[in-house]
């Protein structure tokens, strides 16, 4: 089992922290994000909040960004999103090439 996790952008803002992670398990690619403000506790009553993007298939996103190995996709993946995007950004670029997903959040 392939069961690989990078941290691809953090900011420690106190007042507005963001944490995303890729991971590939076996044949698929997931993406979390974690979101972090006092200002969320208003909000959800909590001071996080997560959203992911779960089960694409390795093979088709390597597909669409030309990587022929796992160590090529991580770095398009984070010269695209490894800076303050958020996990919407990535949904619409797996939309925009016709890549199943799922999404959710907590």
């Amino acid at each position: 089992m392939n069961d690989t996790s990078i941290e691809i952008y953090k900011d420690n803002n106190p007042s507005g922290a963001r944490t995303i992670w890729i991971r590939l398990i076996d044949d698929k690619l997931y993406m979390e994000e974690q979101d972090y403000s006092p200002q969320l506790e208003d909000i959800f009553g909590r001071d996080t909040f997560e959203r992911f993007i779960s089960k694409i298939s390795i093979d088709e996103i390597k597909r669409v960004l030309q990587a022929d190995t796992d160590e090529q996709l991580i770095e398009a993946l984070k010269q695209m999103f490894g800076k303050n995007s958020e996990v919407n950004d990535f949904r619409a670029f797996l939309d925009s090439n016709e890549i199943s997903y799922q999404f959710g959040s907590y």
